[in-house]
């Protein structure tokens, strides 16, 4: 057996294997509970190792002396570009840099025809379905592959993913020696990836034979409506036939983002991911959560992106943007690094019960018994208002400090 299959505890289902393999022998499976793992064709297989070398966990990069770390506040000036963005529109920014150069920008958007996440291309789909955080792991496959080529052929190209996908197309990308001085390598704050089996039994709720969900928009923001805003928990889904929904987190704080905070649906590697103290990328963005304890006065509920470059290759690009784009420098531990969390190893024993009662009773029913009905219709409601309540508590004291 080879090492790649074995690593079934660490292995974080970046796809660098699949891409590598000369003879195609190995595929991205899910699993019982709907996490992607690597599958060889043993038959196709002559032992070349190059799905080990270039494994991350298997061969991991060298330690890093220096980081650069220098984090900005920011957030679009259009108002249609921020409210279309999860936080402030920072992937935006960058995203808009490359195809400005005829590049081309990979990230993840929702199949509803294979009821899963994918990496894709603005080639393919344009840009509007790459943006926005998307709560669910997402099926690389072999799109390494089609990134390597891009670069072969001299384009400009940005990939923005997961820290633990990011640092396996960086290693696929040095191991087949591609030229990188025009790839732009973006992850994101990253709590962990909760499983698409999850999310398929979530939504399975909302459809009939007739009406099929198409597309599923975390985080939705609408600016006119006060519950659909930054600080909110709010879902948007879309239909077969034209129509959509918003689900505000009375609906389904429980049935889905809840299990993900309490980090009891995430992939096994989460919860000893090794990312916590680095990160491959040249730019991480994120929400700026910590806004309103460093400026709350600033937090118009709309939405502010953090900026972190690990390096100064990209930070030219700022000085190409929107001079009416919101713009400015934090003071060094102004962001809490979104890497440096509590550990989720204890959480082990809780996501197996968790994982069990989704196997047998699916993410609703499951849910119920997980958390107890009482304490879902309790909780629901009151944290919906604490949301609501959070940002204008903290403005409430900022005032009342400056006088």
């Amino acid at each position: 057996m080879k090492k790649i299959e074995t690593i079934d505890v660490t292995c974080t289902a970046c796809g660098a294997c699949a891409s590598i393999c000369p003879k195609g022998c190995i595929s991205m499976i899910e699993n019982i509970d709907g996490f992607y793992y690597p599958s060889i064709d043993t038959s196709l297989c002559v032992d070349c190792n190059l799905c080990e070398t270039t494994c991350h966990i298997i061969a991991p990069f060298e330690e890093k002396n220096v980081t650069l770390d220098n984090f900005y506040m920011y957030w679009q000036s259009d108002e249609s570009k921020r409210q279309s963005s999860t936080s402030g529109g920072a992937f935006l920014l960058f995203a808009q840099y490359v195809l400005d150069r005829g590049g081309a920008v990979f990230g993840s958007m929702y199949n509803g025809d294979k009821e899963r996440l994918e990496v894709r291309s603005s080639d393919d789909c344009g840009l509007e379905p790459l943006k926005k955080s998307k709560y669910v792991e997402s099926f690389v496959d072999k799109s390494f592959k089609v990134i390597r080529k891009e670069l072969q052929e001299g384009r400009y190209v940005l990939y923005c993913g997961t820290p633990c996908q990011a640092a396996g197309l960086r290693k696929y990308l040095g191991v087949t020696k591609t030229n990188q001085d025009r790839f732009i390598l973006i992850d994101f704050a990253c709590h962990g990836v909760p499983t698409n089996k999850m999310l398929t039994h979530f939504k399975r709720k909302f459809e009939t034979k007739t009406k099929k969900i198409t597309n599923i928009e975390f985080r939705y923001k609408d600016y006119k409506d006060s519950k659909s805003l930054w600080h909110t928990v709010t879902m948007k889904l879309y239909f077969s036939n034209g129509k959509s929904k918003v689900i505000h987190s009375n609906s389904y704080y429980y049935y889905y983002y809840k299990t993900f905070v309490e980090s009891v649906n995430l992939r096994r590697s989460c919860y000893n991911c090794f990312q916590v103290e680095h990160s491959e990328a040249d730019i991480t963005v994120g929400d700026f959560w910590d806004i309103i304890k460093y400026k709350p006065e600033l937090d118009d509920n709309k939405g502010v992106s953090f900026i972190k470059f690990h390096n100064d290759k990209w930070k030219d690009v700022l000085q190409a943007i929107n001079p009416n784009d919101f713009l400015q420098e934090l003071p060094k531990g102004t962001v809490v690094d979104p890497y440096k969390k509590k550990s989720k190893l204890p959480k082990l024993p809780e996501r197996e019960r968790y994982l069990s009662l989704l196997r047998k009773y699916g993410c609703y029913a499951g849910s119920r018994k997980y958390f107890g009905t009482f304490t879902i219709f309790r909780n629901t409601y009151f944290s919906q208002f604490k949301n609501l309540l959070k940002p204008i508590l903290y403005k409430t004291i900022w005032r009342n400090r400056t006088r």
